[in-house]
């Protein structure tokens, strides 16, 4: 594993079209920040869920009660 402050490396064999990006990158560091990023999605997606008192994704379909554009959200709670 490499720390955030090493340069990591492109494994020998693997090209990129940009030379300086492929000399920045390495998979498995890559991977692993894609592993965070979806981990992190999870975790806050069962958060929310559990605020709507519910288990899974499929308890979602067809509750378009609980869509609201960002936007608009001080315009509804100023209306209650």
């Amino acid at each position: 594993m490499h720390s955030l402050r090493e340069r990591p490396r492109l494994p020998r064999g693997i090209a990129t079209t940009d030379p300086v990006l492929s000399k920045k990158m390495d998979i498995e560091w890559g991977t692993q920040r894609i592993i965070n990023l979806y981990n992190a999605w999870h975790k806050e997606l069962i958060r929310i869920l559990r605020r709507f008192g519910m288990s899974s994704v499929g308890q979602l379909r067809g509750r378009t009660d609980l869509l609201m554009h960002l936007d608009y959200s001080n315009d509804v709670e100023a209306k209650r």
